[in-house]
This record gives structure tokens, sequence and C-alpha cells, in this order.
């Protein structure tokens, strides 16, 4: 019984910690996103959303480069290029394009 109710505080302390995350990860003005091994987005904040135009809901599980739909997407994805060396990223723009019957993030 005792690894039990560990075990639920453990989880509780997740949740709580999950919670917080997404509270951080919302206060920030700049789109931020999280992906997993396979490209999938993992987390998705406000700002990240009201960018691309689509809801945290609709991007989480979704391959980042289809809903981004970036220029740099096919051919020299930052987030691919930082996985595979683990070097930070310098910034440059790109273009992202909005799937048809999206608003355009400026509109």
């Amino acid at each position: 019984m005792k690894y039990f109710s560990r075990k639920v505080s453990a989880g509780a302390a997740s949740d709580k910690l999950s919670a917080d995350l997404r509270t951080i990860l919302d206060s920030i003005n700049d789109g931020v996103f999280t992906v997993d091994d396979q490209f999938k987005i993992t987390s998705f904040n406000r700002s990240a959303a009201e960018i691309i135009g689509i809801t945290p809901e609709e991007a989480l599980g979704q391959y980042c480069w289809k809903v981004f739909n970036a220029d740099i997407c096919e051919g020299s994805c930052a987030l691919k290029e930082t996985m595979s060396t683990g070097l930070p990223w310098s910034t440059s723009m790109s273009t992202s394009i909005p799937p048809p019957g999206r608003r355009s993030p400026s509109a």
C-alpha cells in the first residue's frame, strides 16, 4: 500500500509540474513549441497558436512540418539540425504558409 501512495504522489507531482510548465509556456510572448524524436508536437503555447492560426489542441500530436509549413522544413530544418548536433541554431527568417482555410497570422 505504501508503494501505491508514493506512486500516486509522484503522479500528482508530475501533474503539478506539467501545469506549472504550461503556465510558464503560455506566459511567454514568443511562439514556443516542443517536439518528440519523430518531430510530433508535444507542447504548443498560446503565442505559437496565435502566430500560426490554430489552437494548441489542433497542433498537439501533429508533425511540426505539417503545422508550420515553413520554407525551411524541407531543406534546412532547424530542429533536425539541433537535435542531431546538440548545438544551438541561429535564428533566421522563415516563412510559414497557412494551410487552405486557415487565417493568415497577420489577418
